[in-house]
């Protein structure tokens, strides 16, 4: 399981418009998740995914899929 820091430098790291198209999971224990770009393509494309929100620390959102 790879820590939020972690992941979220990599959503941040698409300086291309091939590395927008690429939607990054995350295994954490039985499931996948996906962060901030990556959710939103989630949502965008395989629109029965379930979208939560949590206030992460330091009062920032991120978006959890």
């Amino acid at each position: 399981m790879s820590q939020l820091k972690e992941i979220l430098e990599k959503e941040k790291e698409r300086g291309s418009l091939e590395q927008c198209a690429v939607i990054h999971l995350f295994r954490e224990g039985t499931f996948y998740r996906a962060y901030e770009w990556s959710a939103w393509l989630c949502v965008r494309y395989f629109a029965e995914l379930k979208v939560t929100h949590r206030m992460l620390k330091g009062g920032e959102w991120g978006a959890l899929c």
